[in-house]
């Protein structure tokens, strides 16, 4: 289970907030959303290049587990499995002055209050132990909160806290590799476990509302957010930015951007067609649709399934 393997995707609301941002203009609540979602993101992300470049390969690595034990989902976004101990790993990105007061988080130039990370972390330990107990795998747990944006401090932390500050993340790290072990079955078992209970989407899920026809229709500019139009030999341009692209690569990540948004919707060549602004030929999508997807023909009406 080679680390360099794992893909880290965003979350769902993500992505959908991501596409909706382009075509529509998102509520107070929904920019908030997306910043907190984009943020955190990003922090997994650069924590996953510093695992891929200096964590040992004894460690097996899985990322974005949603799991459920005694009937309470629960998120980690990242879990080491090594010798004899798991490690979730909650990360975050947070890049403000912080302190704590009386066991709460404040925000050192608001004060504003914020959820204790200690807490998610602490209940995410529990219900993890529980999910092993039910598995009848036996590791020891040792959870820890790694604050990876170097924009971060917190003052009043308690010494005996299970956080990583940016500045010891190498050092966290190297502590990890010290131990040395070879990885046996049970590791493997424990790990394809772990996959194979993964939930795929959570019921928590905060998922915006929004109407097809309330979208604004074309093929959208990745560098800009403006709407392409076409030129000849089968490119497209941002009248806006000057930006050029390919007009099958375009179509395809239409096509995608469609299907996230309305997986109820059928993919037909005239759906497709009014999406991406009515610019692109009927024989073109029906080529890009055909070549990527599976026809289906009921009387008179067809559309397209993945394979």
């Amino acid at each position: 289970m080679p680390m360099q393997s794992i893909n880290h995707s965003p979350p769902y609301e993500l992505e959908l907030l991501t596409y909706l941002q382009h075509r529509t203009n998102l509520l107070p609540p929904q920019k908030t959303q997306f910043y907190n979602l984009q943020k955190g993101y990003e922090g997994e992300l650069r924590m996953l290049e510093v695992l891929k470049k200096q964590l040992s390969p004894n460690y097996l690595l899985l990322n974005n587990l949603l799991l459920s034990a005694n009937n309470n989902e629960f998120q980690i976004d990242f879990l080491l499995i090594g010798k004899e101990t798991i490690y979730p790993l909650e990360v975050k990105n947070n890049n403000d002055d912080f302190y704590i007061q009386n066991d709460s988080w404040y925000v050192l130039s608001s004060g504003k209050e914020i959820r204790n990370p200690l807490h998610q972390l602490k209940r995410s330990e529990i219900l993890l132990g529980n999910f092993l107990q039910q598995s009848n795998f036996h590791f020891s747990i040792e959870p820890y909160a790694i604050f990876i944006n170097p924009e971060f401090h917190l003052y009043n932390a308690p010494l005996d806290a299970p956080i990583i500050f940016p500045t010891q993340v190498n050092r966290f790290i190297d502590k990890l590799n010290a131990v040395t072990f070879n990885l046996g079955q049970h590791h493997s078992d424990l790990a394809n476990h772990f996959i194979s209970n993964k939930l795929n989407r959570s019921s928590n899920e905060k998922l915006p509302e929004y109407e097809y026809e309330e979208l604004r229709k074309g093929i959208i500019c990745t560098n800009c957010s403006s709407i392409f139009s076409p030129i000849p030999y089968r490119r497209l341009i941002c009248k806006t930015c000057g930006a050029i692209e390919d007009v099958d690569l375009a179509l395809k990540r239409s096509i995608i951007e469609f299907v996230k948004l309305f997986p109820h919707k059928k993919i037909t060549t005239s759906h497709i067609q009014h999406w991406c602004g009515d610019i692109i030929s009927k024989k073109t999508i029906r080529r890009i649709l055909a070549r990527n997807m599976r026809m289906i023909k009921k009387g008179r009406h067809t559309y397209y399934v993945f394979k």
